[in-house]
C-alpha cells in the first residue's frame, strides 16, 4: 500500500501511529496524521505551507478536542479509521493528478483538506488553508520539490487473475456474438 510514498511520508504516518497510541485511540484518526506531519520539519509540506511554524497552535487545537486515555502499548496493532482510509485514497489521487509519481508529505496535505468534515482539516482551514490555494502551491513549486527517482513499478496481478480475467472477456464476446447472430437470424426471418 505504501510502496509509491517517500521516506518522509511514511514516517508522518509512522509518527500518526505513534500519536494515536499516546493518546489512547484505537484508530489513526486524521488528527493523528496531521500531528505526524509535524515531527519532520525537513519536509516538503513543511517548506510549502510552513506548517511548523504553527505547530504549537496545532497541537494544542488538538489536544483540547482529544480525549485522553490511557497510552496503549507500542506493540498494539492500530487500523486506519475509514476518514484516515479516505483521506489516504485522497492522497494517492492527488499524486496522481499532479503527475507525481512518488506520494509525499504535500500530498497528505492535500488529502487531509480533501476530507473537509475531518478534524484536522477543519483545523487547518482555522489557519487558513484551503485545498485550492494548497493545490495551487503545490503546482507552483513543483520543481522546488525533491527528485526521488522512477517509482516502483506497480505490481502486476497474478497469473491466475489474468486467465480469469481473459476468460471473462472471452465468455462477454462470446455471448455478444451469439445474441448478434441470433437478431441477424431473426431480422432473416423477417425479411425472408
Amino acid at each position: 500500500m505504501f510502496d509509491r510514498y517517500t521516506e518522509p511520508a511514511r514516517r508522518a504516518i509512522f509518527f500518526a501511529r505513534h500519536e494515536a497510541l499516546i493518546v489512547g485511540s484505537r484508530t489513526i484518526e486524521s488528527e493523528h496524521l496531521l500531528l505526524g506531519l509535524l515531527h519532520d520539519k525537513e519536509t516538503t509540506a513543511d517548506k510549502l505551507f510552513r506548517l511548523s511554524s504553527f505547530a504549537d497552535a496545532i497541537r494544542d487545537g488538538i489536544k483540547a478536542q482529544q480525549r485522553l486515555q490511557e497510552p496503549l502499548p507500542k506493540d498494539v496493532d492500530l487500523p486506519l479509521s475509514n476518514e484516515s482510509k479516505r483521506i489516504l485514497a485522497y492522497t494517492r489521487e492527488e499524486a496522481e493528478r499532479l503527475s507525481d509519481e512518488w506520494i509525499d508529505t504535500e500530498h497528505l496535505v492535500l488529502g487531509i483538506l480533501r476530507e473537509r468534515n475531518s478534524f484536522a482539516a477543519e483545523i487547518l482551514r482555522g489557519r487558513g488553508f484551503s485545498l485550492e490555494r494548497a493545490r495551487e502551491e503545490v503546482v507552483n513549486n513543483k520543481g522546488a520539490r525533491p527528485d526521488y527517482g522512477p517509482a516502483p513499478p506497480k505490481p502486476t496481478p497474478p497469473l491466475s487473475t489474468r486467465i480469469v480475467a481473459w476468460v471473462a472477456v472471452g465468455v462477454w464476446l462470446v455471448a455478444g456474438l451469439a445474441a448478434a447472430g441470433y437478431l441477424a437470424y431473426m431480422v432473416y426471418l423477417m425479411v425472408r
